[in-house]
């Protein structure tokens, strides 16, 4: 399993098993604020050779959110910023455009299914190793510092699966006619 449910301030929400294992290493430090102990590493174009992939996923929204709010506020996240915690660093990356996929099914359940446009370094993956999938949280403009952003955040995201290139050296503009419809119906599949 690579997420699971804990609680904060008698909330409970979804955390990733990275973000768990990071947490607790840091709270063993003593005198240490956990916040500070996470390096962010901002994946921004002046800095990195960036590229555009199309990834599949989906928010497994927190029981005690508004579904509906969180919905909303997933749409309208274009042109924000997504991390994932590894090791110490919490790499973000700019979360360029989305389309949100509506399923009564998955409202009962607390999920909701996109794809998504992201600007990453050519060498992301989702699946590397064993690892199946990729936990983030999309961050907010205001963000104070990872951790804090973990705690308060609506949900957790699994990306699921991600697209090759469509064309050589692609800037991602005309995305949503390469989403494969198959692969986002199919991201809840091993969930």
């Amino acid at each position: 399993m690579e997420y699971a449910q804990t609680t904060h301030n008698s909330k409970l929400i979804w955390v990733g098993m990275n973000e768990l294992a990071f947490m607790e290493d840091a709270a063993i430090q003593e005198n240490v604020a956990v916040g500070p102990v996470v390096q962010d590493v901002v994946h921004t174009p002046e800095k990195y050779e960036l590229t555009h992939k199309i990834v599949y996923g989906i928010l497994l929204v927190n029981r005690d959110e508004d579904y509906e709010q969180s919905f909303q506020r997933l749409t309208e996240s274009t042109n924000s910023f997504f991390s994932t915690i590894c090791s110490n660093q919490c790499h973000t990356y700019r979360l360029v455009d989305l389309v949100v996929k509506q399923d009564s099914r998955l409202a009962k359940a607390h999920k909701i299914k996109f794809a998504a446009v992201i600007n990453v370094p050519g060498d992301f993956s989702i699946q590397t190793g064993n690892r199946r999938l990729l936990t983030g949280f999309l961050r907010p403009q205001s963000s104070v510092d990872p951790v804090t952003d973990i705690y308060n955040r609506q949900g957790l995201i699994l990306l699921t699966g991600q697209e090759d290139d469509p064309k050589e050296k692609w800037n991602g503009k005309g995305w949503k006619q390469y989403i494969n419809l198959s692969r986002l119906n199919d991201s809840i599949k091993d969930l």
